[in-house]
């Protein structure tokens, strides 16, 4: 929700968004995207996200 909410704001830059050639905000082939996975609920016990090393596994250019 967060990144869908992110995306259609940037919409709104028209322009000016410097991602208007990127489909932004959904998980589909050929969109732009950063997913982050977390071993454990975070909803449940938000302390998982307070040892990123141990409990987030993240990807991404230069990863």
């Amino acid at each position: 929700m967060a990144t869908s909410g992110n995306a259609e704001l940037f919409r709104l830059a028209g322009e000016r968004d410097p991602y208007r050639q990127a489909r932004l905000g959904v998980i589909e082939p050929g969109a732009w995207a950063d997913v982050l996975i977390v071993e454990g609920d975070p909803t449940d016990d938000l302390e998982v996200l307070a040892d990123p090393d141990k409990n987030l596994a993240t990807t991404g250019y230069g990863a």
